[in-house]
């Protein structure tokens, strides 16, 4: 499909309920390629990833408000949400930035790019419409408030991370998910992490490497269940290496054996809690030398 092509179809999908601009599941998964039954199914497995402001039902009342509008839902009759029984799921912006790490596909990540672009290129639009704050309520300034930030995070992704140190909160997990895949993806030949805690939610975030990065993982024990995701993950993506060790506590995050990164959480758990992380450049040799 030609970017354009793929733009221009986007954009048609987007409307605003609830003050918020959203996307019909059933046109998510027509973008994705997938069935929208697969696409929920795939989300209702990680329910604690999309709270209220990233994914909610629509009553019947705006479901029928909808139908009125819009001609996908008058036409397709026998689609999840355009039948009285039935009312669709919408994805904000940050549900559908949130969908890359469930849908388990390289052409679902490429889709999200273009559906993220898309949401950041309206908002700015909408931004030189003095008329528009004008109208804002105290809710819609803040709503705005938190897109602008989004804007920042995503104009950010795949440069390299200059933050020395800092601390995140149990309310900034989509922050702190974006600060950890940055710094994955930042890496030009190797990763090492250490960790004592791993899953295949720390897999899933180590495959968003570049395909050329070499990742070794040193951990105390490698139970028969992350032994099968392990195995699972290498057969798909660039393989990781994992190594038992016991002798540390922390968490530790080594990019290109040259900057090193003390994280006070697991790589699975980041945002879930208070955690701070720091650069500790100077002690990477001494680090080095006694995982070996």
């Amino acid at each position: 499909m030609e970017k354009k092509i793929l733009i221009a179809s986007i954009e048609s999908k987007i409307f605003t309920v609830r003050g918020v601009q959203v996307i019909l599941d059933g046109d998510l998964a027509k973008l994705y390629g997938v069935q929208t039954k697969v696409l929920n199914q795939a989300v209702k497995r990680n329910l604690k990833r999309f709270p209220e402001s990233f994914m909610f039902k629509l009553t019947f009342e705006e479901s029928q408000s909808l139908r009125s509008q819009f001609v996908t839902l008058k036409t397709e009759p026998a689609t999840r949400g355009s039948h009285k029984k039935y009312t669709p799921q919408v994805f904000t912006e940050f549900g559908i930035a949130m969908l890359s790490s469930v849908l388990n596909s390289e052409f679902a990540i490429q889709v999200n790019i273009e559906i993220i672009q898309v949401f950041v290129q309206l908002r700015r639009d909408l931004r030189n419409e003095n008329f528009l704050y004008q109208r804002l309520d105290g809710f819609e300034r803040k709503l705005i408030q938190h897109e602008l930030k989004f804007d920042e995070i995503l104009e950010t992704i795949n440069t390299k991370v200059s933050q020395e140190k800092g601390i995140f909160f149990n309310d900034q997990i989509f922050d702190a998910y974006v600060f950890s895949s940055e710094l994955i993806a930042s890496a030009k030949s190797s990763i090492v992490l250490l960790d004592n805690y791993i899953d295949e939610t720390s897999l899933l975030q180590l495959s968003k490497r570049n395909s050329k990065v070499s990742c070794v993982i040193y951990t105390e024990r490698l139970n028969d269940q992350l032994r099968l995701d392990l195995e699972k993950h290498n057969a798909q993506y660039p393989p990781i290496e994992i190594r038992l060790k016991k002798q540390f506590h922390d968490r530790f995050l080594i990019i290109d054996g040259r900057e090193l990164y003390h994280l006070g959480a697991s790589l699975k758990d980041l945002g879930k809690r208070w955690f701070a992380f720091s650069r500790m450049d100077e002690m990477l040799g001494d680090v080095m030398r006694r995982l070996t």
